[in-house]
């Protein structure tokens, strides 16, 4: 079963590089720029692995890993080799690389890290808020979709005719009453039945507090 990992860099070219090859492994790979956003991912969805480079504005890498869950594999990217580093980030329980990393070598580090880890894929572990049924159509790139239920984390859509790939790309939902929310998908599978249908399940952006507290208004204003 994929499992889900999270990739800090505020650099875009190789947060997006990192992402593309960890996508590639079939697992789902999302991204942040920043220490903030990092540790609003790890309350709202917390990842199966993290992936960081060392430099992070006023923070670095190696104390987002202290900050994550001590069962949290942890891989720390930097620039150039630093050995103080190297010891602080092994100390903290994270493998420590240098750029530039090798894609393979990449992929096989997390591949490692994850077999052996004890935990299940996060998509298997217990809802961390009650859901709620929302049964409503949505505007899903043009197609239209059902939202089955929602939680302050996330939602399950239900769709017509949508191969499980284009699924894993969908960036964002428009719901009538509050608007296009950004989410990312997290797993996707074909629903029982005749009709080509297909579940997806979804955590919602809420990197910003804005649109956090429009998402929660909005699950609160369901029964």
């Amino acid at each position: 079963m994929p499992f889900r990992l999270l990739i800090v860099d505020p650099e875009l070219p190789s947060r997006e590089a990192v992402e593309r090859v960890l996508t590639g492994t079939g697992h789902f790979a999302t991204s942040v720029s920043t220490f903030q956003d990092a540790k609003q991912r790890f309350a709202l969805a917390p990842p199966d692995l993290l992936v960081t480079a060392v430099k992070l504005g006023a923070y670095n890498g190696i104390q987002l890993v202290l900050r994550a869950s001590p069962d949290l594999p942890a891989v720390v990217i930097d620039d150039s080799y630093d050995p103080v580093l190297e010891k602080e980030a092994l100390g903290a329980g994270a493998v420590y690389l240098t750029r530039p990393v090798d894609d393979e070598a990449l992929v096989a580090v997390v591949e490692r890290l994850l077999r052996d880890t004890p935990a299940q894929p996060s998509a298997t572990v217990a809802r961390r808020w009650p859901r709620k049924n929302a049964g409503m159509t949505v505007d899903v790139s043009g197609d239209a979709a059902r939202v089955v239920d929602v939680s302050y984390g996330g939602l399950r859509l239900e769709l017509t005719g949508t191969p499980d790939e284009a699924l894993l790309t969908i960036e964002a939902i428009a719901i009538p009453t509050i608007g296009v929310v950004a989410i990312h998908p997290i797993w996707a599978r074909v629903a029982a039945g005749g009709t080509p249908r297909w579940w997806c399940g979804a955590e919602v952006d809420v990197s910003d507090e804005q649109s956090g507290d429009v998402w929660r208004r909005f699950v609160d204003s369901l029964n």
